[in-house]
């Protein structure tokens, strides 16, 4: 997960996503290229990944992606006070 939402994460100027990033490259996991790239100001960022669309940001986000896709399964790592950034593949 950390690999996914980091190779998403350097293409953000946010300081969280420099935080993903260095995470990343200390534990020597390849980055991938992405695509499709958005930020979504005060959410998160969403983008394409090995051929999966990626989002990472805030319970909002992780909210509105689960309800758009009709599905009712939760995404990782996010809880209900918006505090814990998520990420969701599909």
């Amino acid at each position: 997960m950390l690999r996914l939402a980091a190779s998403l994460e350097r293409a953000s100027e946010h300081p969280l996503a420099g935080a993903i990033v260095e995470s990343a490259r200390v534990q020597n996991l390849p980055l991938s290229a992405t695509s499709g790239f958005e930020y979504l100001t005060g959410e998160g960022v969403k983008g394409i990944v090995e051929g999966k669309r990626i989002a990472v940001g805030n319970h909002a986000l992780m909210t509105d992606l689960v309800y758009s896709n009709g599905s009712q399964e939760c995404c990782s790592g996010c809880d209900s006070t918006g505090r814990n950034a998520g990420l969701r593949g599909h």
